[in-house]
């Protein structure tokens, strides 16, 4: 297993997602908010969720990876490799390991803290129990959730992804308090929140760099509790006693690291705003679920739509850098490269020449390539002008790997000087006289070759 590896192609999969994720979660901040205002909660809320786990990709390539699976995401030209490239991408790798290390390792200690916190719990009593059973048969839940009572606990918390355990401030709770209260822990269970928020903190660990997740996050924990607030209120007898009943605790909650917890109420006016949010959400004219369903569609099409562009506008970019970057590196090598030189005056006998563009048209001095040659065929590009001394650089990249192809330059004059070799090939020449010249690939290795090249002048 190569680590170095897996950190390359994990680094460059949070770039791109980073861009790509960031993208997805501005346009849904944007418009999505539009079903939450119909009264689509749930569509609005399970759409952002989505968005915001578009960010966590690169965990699971890296968790596959580790695991031994030998695979790659990647395809064409957008994550071929020069030296160049792959040094530079290598140091700004390990730059951004450092960092999401530092800020995991914070995250952990905090929820070791966390943990010291309420580890001095005592067992339920009977009725907490009871109450905690019947709320989860009403909820579908199915496991048992223990409910711990603790003399350092100031507000009520659920903790524990793999044994998920509530723990409430030990002092006496009426019927309807400790309903209210294990009915919001609960909810929280049931909507997953606590899986959830450790990989969004995983997720603030890869993109540190990025303050887009950072608001975000921050945004996500409140309709988290907005979304719970939804789900549980009608399940105790409505929002006003649900409400009522959380209100009493505003006195005596102290503000806590809840690092791997969802805790009831963080502080006074976050319960305003849920409050205000509740009223807006039951006032609300529903729209019907067609023209919602409608709504996300074109949410998720315009997301998609947006990403491609971005994702194909950073491609062409890489693309241009890709063939920069190998023409420095082969040239610079040339002893690697098993090829022999060759000049004519044109293809050999029975191939057929097909120009890239109309007879006669003028093309850039600078410039990329992508072909499909067919056997028995000679594919060049239009005419470019060069001056006397400059340089001209052609490179390119053969698929199958180990045919022998033809790749050169064709003078003002008709005659041609070239390369011939398999897998990649870099031919240059220094123009003795001033005119317009051609690059070409001639095909005569009996199969169809697809061909990746660029070439330039200085």
């Amino acid at each position: 297993m190569d680590l170095s590896n897996i950190l390359f192609q994990t680094f460059i999969m949070v770039l791109v997602t980073s861009l790509s994720g960031s993208l997805i979660v501005k346009i849904w901040l944007a418009y999505a908010l539009r079903l939450e205002s119909a009264g689509c909660w749930h569509l609005f809320n399970y759409g952002i969720r989505g968005a915001i786990l578009f960010w966590g990709l690169p965990l699971v390539y890296m968790i596959l990876m580790l695991a031994g699976k030998s695979f790659s995401f990647w395809g064409g030209v957008l994550f071929q490799l020069t030296p160049v490239i792959y040094y530079f991408v290598m140091a700004i790798g390990i730059i951004w390991l450092s960092g999401a290390m530092i800020l995991a390792g914070k995250y952990i200690l905090a929820g070791i803290g966390a943990y010291k916190y309420y580890c001095k719990r005592i067992p339920h009593k009977d009725d907490w129990g009871i109450v905690c059973k019947d709320i989860c048969r009403r909820l579908q839940i199915r496991r048992k959730i223990p409910v711990y009572g603790c003399y350092e606990a100031q507000i009520p918390v659920i903790r524990g992804l793999f044994r998920p355990m509530i723990v409430l401030p030990e002092h006496g709770y009426n019927n309807e308090e400790l309903r209210v209260i294990l009915t919001h822990e609960l909810t929280h269970y049931r909507h997953r929140d606590l899986w959830l928020k450790a990989l969004f903190t995983s997720i603030l660990c890869l993109q540190w760099f990025n303050p887009l997740p950072k608001e975000v996050y921050k945004k996500f924990c409140f309709w988290s509790e907005c979304y719970c607030d939804a789900s549980a209120a009608p399940v105790v007898g409505g929002a006003k006693l649900y409400f009522a009943e959380i209100l009493a605790f505003t006195q005596k909650q102290e503000r806590l690291n809840l690092m791997g917890g969802t805790g009831l109420l963080e502080d006074e006016h976050e319960l305003l705003r849920r409050v205000s949010h509740m009223s807006k959400q039951r006032n609300a004219k529903k729209v019907p679920k067609q023209v919602a369903a409608a709504m996300c569609a074109g949410i998720i099409c315009l997301s998609a739509g947006s990403v491609f562009a971005a994702t194909g506008t950073l491609a062409a970019g890489y693309q241009q850098l890709y063939y920069a970057t190998m023409v420095e590196d082969i040239t610079t090598e040339d002893s690697a490269i098993d090829w022999l030189e060759s000049e004519d005056f044109g293809p050999a006998p029975g191939v057929i020449v097909i120009s890239d563009v109309a007879d006669g048209a003028r093309v850039k001095a600078n410039d990329t390539f992508e072909w499909t040659v067919k056997n028995n065929v000679q594919k060049q590009t239009g005419t470019f002008y060069v001056a006397s001394g400059k340089t001209i650089t052609a490179t390119a990249l053969f698929d199958p790997t180990d045919v022998s192809v033809k790749l050169g330059i064709i003078k003002p004059n008709g005659a041609r000087t070239a390369c011939i070799g398999s897998d990649s090939l870099t031919k240059s020449y220094t123009a003795d006289k001033s005119g317009y010249y051609q690059v070409f690939v001639e095909n005569t290795s009996g199969v169809t070759i697809e061909v990746s090249g660029s070439y330039r002048t200085r």
